[in-house]
């Protein structure tokens, strides 16, 4: 099991920046750290969904 919610968490984009916010119980990670309401998100970040979970990268900003 990856330990991912159905509404695990939410991302948007606001003008020419992104954010995730969590959801869930199992956790999302930007880089390692648990997100604690919302976070943004670079170019390079490592967004992960759960525990053990599912790992994403982020290539570019919003706008780009």
């Amino acid at each position: 099991t990856v330990g991912i919610s159905r509404a695990h968490c939410r991302a948007w984009v606001d003008g020419e920046l992104a954010f995730v916010e969590d959801r869930s119980s199992y956790g999302t990670f930007v880089n390692g750290e648990r997100v604690a309401g919302r976070t943004r998100l670079q170019p390079g970040d490592r967004l992960r969904l759960g525990t053990p979970g599912v790992e994403l990268l982020v290539v570019a900003e919003a706008g780009s």
